[in-house]
């Protein structure tokens, strides 16, 4: 369940860098934990990132686009589109660490036109926790939107967080 290709496109001020990688031997290992990420504060730098066609699992991820923009402590994710034989992911985040104090991150996420079957079949856990899930028909949609405050040990702070699931 690896990703097997990915190509980055990084430009700024009339450069433009095309890296294509394949992912066929790579070996991907689980965080033990998470540190706190400092990001540069005298950095500005957008970033498009395409990916053409993933193979996860059983299925086929075609295309992957996506624009990370990093200004003044904060990178942002947006315009993130997946298409997939499943249905279609919309994304956008961000991320801020202006210092150790005011830590704080975002997410907005949409899930469209994918049929109960499929994400049963992509995360069984689904069923065990939305056991009624099996019995629908049709094609799901859902949005998710939340923010938080972070620690340092890049955890959420419960009082801070916000969300809406629709």
């Amino acid at each position: 369940m690896k990703p097997t290709a990915a190509m980055f496109v990084a430009s700024g001020q009339g450069l433009m860098a095309v890296i294509s990688v394949k992912l066929e031997d790579a070996q991907f290992e689980e965080p033990s934990g998470l540190p706190l990420i400092v990001l540069p504060g005298n950095v500005s730098a957008t970033m498009n990132y395409v990916a053409d066609t993933v193979d996860y699992s059983d299925f086929r991820i075609h295309p992957v686009l996506t624009t990370v923009n990093l200004k003044e402590r904060t990178v942002q994710l947006s315009d993130t589109r997946v298409f997939t034989d499943l249905g279609k992911v919309l994304l956008s985040g961000f991320y801020s660490a202006r210092n150790r104090e005011e830590i704080s991150a975002g997410v907005d996420v949409g899930v469209y036109g994918v049929s109960p079957d499929s994400l049963i079949r992509l995360l069984p856990s689904m069923d065990s926790m939305m056991p009624a899930l099996k019995s629908l028909n049709g094609r799901l949609n859902c949005e998710v939107t939340a923010m938080t405050q972070l620690d340092t040990a890049m955890r959420p702070v419960m009082p801070s967080l916000e969300g809406v699931v629709r």
